[in-house]
């Protein structure tokens, strides 16, 4: 009988040795769980109050897109101050860009239009775009500084020829030169070598 009561009991000892909670590591596991969980649980609570901190103080991020210096200001004065920029800091009103005129169409574009037999034309004509690149790269900096200073929507420079809107030279949009004609010209003097 001795021998039978051993035996149950060796299995019943087997048998409880092979239950989960009879395992070192499952310890370990729920302690790096009941962890985890609280550092998510502080997170999300920071995260709730600085939500509440935020809208009781009713602080508002500043809105990128139509924040800008010509909210509530008219169309015309609007394209009074970017042309006078132009004017003052870029082109400096010199005679090598002849009687140009600067207008803006429906997209808000700057369009600089350059007459036919001004200085500037004749000098890429000859291949000379030295000048050329040198107002190019002063308008592409002036579309950055209007981007940062205006906002994106008015920050499109285009320089186009004779009054004819499809005779693109020149198009740089918030500080990245989309066309130059210089380029072209280059790219065929290197191709005729």
């Amino acid at each position: 009988m001795q021998k039978n009561n051993r035996k149950n009991q060796d299995k019943l000892e087997k048998k409880f040795k092979s239950h989960w909670y009879t395992k070192w590591w499952i310890y370990v596991v729920l302690v790096i769980l009941v962890l985890l969980s609280s550092y998510v649980y502080k997170k999300v609570e920071k995260q709730r109050a600085n939500n509440r901190i935020v809208q009781e103080q009713k602080i508002k991020a500043p809105n990128t897109v139509n924040n800008n210096v010509f909210s509530g200001v008219s169309q015309k004065q609007r394209h009074q101050e970017l042309t006078n920029h132009i004017n003052s800091e870029i082109l400096l009103s010199d005679k090598i860009y002849g009687n140009y005129k600067i207008t803006f169409n429906k997209s808000e574009y700057l369009i600089i239009n350059l007459p036919k037999n001004c200085e500037i034309i004749k000098q890429l004509n000859h291949a000379e775009t030295h000048k050329w690149d040198k107002m190019a790269t002063k308008l592409n900096t002036a579309t950055k500084w209007i981007s940062d200073n205006y906002g994106k929507q008015y920050s499109n420079i285009a320089i186009t020829y004779n009054n004819e809107q499809n005779k693109i030279f020149f198009l740089s949009q918030n500080g990245h030169i989309k066309f130059n004609v210089s380029d072209k010209i280059k790219e065929n003097l290197k191709n005729n070598k």
